[in-house]
């Protein structure tokens, strides 16, 4: 949008050419003019013939390429991953019947049905079957009050013509991505980054995300992006921009996590919530117009959500259905293979497995794609192993994928919670409960054979000290951001501690990797734990349903009993997309591509030269106490900085 400019038709093209993977059945366009009021509608070549002649309002008669210049001062672009209301119906942009509201959006109301009735009985008449005009008729009847009423995943820009304004809004975990950028002059937004870059802004490193990333390991966890003056809009916020180019963002919801050791409630009625409430959230993901498949790690939540799907896909109107295609990623060595906990799950689910087995060589081969796509440094070789799952799953035809994230963070999942546990009761002098839990942890050996001590000592002041790097790095950049500190460990209050993973430190990081590699192969992943009424409920549960008696995640075993298999419900090691990571590094670092490492360009500036070489060099031979973690983030930021910033050093 334009406030003393115009907007480029050709520009526009080539941001929507940008986002063709995310998706490549259908493309479209809408100009205007917001002095004037008067709107166009475009198709691209992406746009079906269908579309052209299928005589709905909001569909274009024409291809982008035949448009005037102008003047334009606001222009929107849509690429379409056909999921529900396959027809030309949900081609967007979307407009209402006269004009005045326009919509571009990416994601899911699972609960459009039930809103669409809602609106039917305030006297609202759809000619669709789309659940994006119910976003429409949901904002003429509630204005930004509406969000309250989605169930889903979403990201979305509204022109509002009567009002002046654009009305942006992200959903409450940030599970589909909203950025942009602003002059003053203009104002620009993406799901992605790359299209952006169209509008002409400056491809700047911003530093303190780099330290962040480099010193704490932290990423996602800011309004902030690696690019300067490039922004996300929050999770659980919206955004007004009126026409005079201010910007407004206000939070909508939020989520207050109890730090309640326990508190009476009956057990078995707990559990007859969750239960239930787990059954909706898989339950409504399972609308669609397309194939359905999940990913399965043979982990507890991914196997929730196989199993739970299964009975649902088995019962009335969907017991003629195929069996539920899943998706595994696998490895031979021991310590890595989940196979026998998917080979069960298979085997009661009655789903039809898929493995896939990443290898070295397709990570190295697949690492400039995957930088491309994640647009920012990641953090592990996991990250591949999950690209490999969604890959495998487009190419057999299934364009929507159910996953489990969200659990670990909602359910305690992560082992540094069973130890923030422990040192609540010790603070709280509940030394029986203390005994139990550090009884029911310590003295499992499935728990202490998969404990990554290193890993878990960022946790604790000590333990940062011990595992730290600072000596790697150049002193100025160290000293220029010594006060961006997060508190990434216990503080005394564990409620407010998992609502920091799930809001800050972990989830948002999960939640790009899964949205830019599930898009990146036009694949829409769908996450029944993030489901608002489950989250919710969980949020309010005291500590002593989520670990107990060392078990964590402690209410989904105990309600999920019946649905999953004891072999996996009762399991204790933790695995997750995991790799033989630091054998990969070494590999990676020795070969061709370690010459990076060695003459590195963009990130030089940041390094002191007197302990890089040689630690570089001891940790290739396996004689360094550093995390291979900080090698390969070093490695990633510097291919990171060659593909998006041309040379360019700080």
């Amino acid at each position: 949008m334009g406030f003393d400019g115009r907007v480029a038709p050709d520009a526009l093209m080539r941001m929507s050419a940008a986002l063709a993977h995310r998706g490549p059945d259908d493309e479209g366009f809408l100009l205007g003019n917001w002095r004037d009021g008067r709107t166009i509608v475009r198709g691209g070549d992406a746009t079906p013939p269908t579309v052209y002649g299928s005589g709905q309002l909001h569909c274009p008669k024409k291809p982008m390429r035949d448009t005037e210049e102008g003047p334009w001062t606001m222009g929107m672009a849509h690429r379409r991953l056909s999921i529900i209301d396959l027809s030309p119906g949900g081609h967007q942009p979307m407009g209402t019947e006269d004009g005045s509201l326009w919509i571009v959006y990416n994601g899911e109301i699972y609960n459009y049905l039930e809103v669409r009735e809602e609106l039917r009985s305030c006297g609202h008449r759809f000619v669709t079957e789309s659940d994006t005009e119910v976003i429409l008729k949901a904002y003429q009847q509630w204005n930004v009050d509406c969000l309250p009423k989605f169930n889903g995943m979403w990201a979305f820009a509204l022109w509002d013509k009567p009002g002046r304004r654009l009305f942006c809004a992200r959903d409450r975990f940030g599970i589909k991505p909203f950025h942009y950028c602003t002059d003053g002059r203009a104002f620009a937004f993406s799901s992605e980054i790359k299209p952006l870059f169209e509008t002409g802004i400056s491809r700047l490193p911003n530093e303190g995300l780099i330290h962040d990333y480099l010193i704490l390991g932290l990423l996602d966890h800011t309004s902030e992006t690696f690019f300067q003056g490039i922004h996300k809009l929050p999770q659980g916020h919206y955004l007004l921009l009126g026409l005079d180019g201010r910007i407004s963002v206000s939070r909508y919801w939020d989520l207050e996590v109890s730090d309640q050791i326990e508190d009476g409630r009956d057990d078995r009625s707990v559990n007859d919530q969750f239960r239930g409430l787990f059954e909706q959230a898989v339950r409504i993901r399972l609308r669609s117009d397309v194939p359905i498949g999940s990913c399965l790690s043979g982990g507890l939540d991914s196997s929730s959500v196989v199993c739970m799907a299964s009975r649902i896909l088995q019962e009335g109107e969907h017991a003629r259905a195929p069996r539920m295609q899943t998706f595994s990623a696998c490895f031979h060595q021991r310590n890595l293979d989940e196979r026998p906990y998917m080979h069960e799950i298979a085997q009661v689910a009655g789903t039809e497995p898929n493995l896939i087995y990443p290898s070295f060589e397709g990570f190295r081969d697949a690492l400039s794609a995957l930088l491309s796509h994640q647009e920012e440094p990641f953090d592990g070789s996991g990250v591949y192993a999950q690209w490999s799952v969604l890959e495998a799953a487009r190419a057999k035809g299934i364009p929507v994928l159910l996953d489990g994230q969200g659990a670990d963070e909602l359910l305690g999942g992560y082992r540094k919670f069973a130890l923030f546990y422990m040192m609540k009761l010790h603070r709280t002098h509940r030394y029986a409960s203390l005994f139990r839990e550090a009884a029911g942890f310590f003295l499992n050996w499935n728990v202490m054979m998969n404990l990554p001590v290193t890993a878990g000592l960022r946790y604790f002041k000590l333990g940062r000290r011990l595992v730290g790097s600072p000596a790697l790095f150049d002193p100025g950049f160290l000293s220029r951001h010594r006060d961006r500190t997060f508190e990434v460990g216990f503080t005394g209050n564990l409620g407010a501690r998992l609502r920091d993973d799930l809001l800050l430190f972990s989830l948002p990081a999960l939640l790009r990797y899964e949205d830019r590699n599930s898009m990146a192969h036009s694949v829409e992943s769908r996450l029944p734990f993030l489901d608002v009424r489950l989250a919710e409920f969980i949020a309010q549960l005291p500590l002593n349903q989520k670990i107990r008696k060392g078990w964590r995640k402690y209410i989904t075993r105990e309600s999920l009993a019946g649905v999953l298999p004891d072999k996996v419900r009762l399991r204790r090691s933790k695995l997750g997309f995991s790799t033989p990571e630091n054998t990969w590094i070494r590999t990676l670092l020795k070969g061709d591509e370690g010459a990076l490492l060695e003459r590195p360009a963009f990130i030089s500036p940041l390094m002191d030269p007197k302990h890089w070489e040689p630690s570089v060099k001891s940790f290739i031979r396996g004689r360094s106490h550093l995390p291979g973690k900080i090698f390969l983030r070093l490695y990633l930021l510097e291919r990171w900085g060659r593909m998006f910033l041309h040379g360019r050093t700080h």
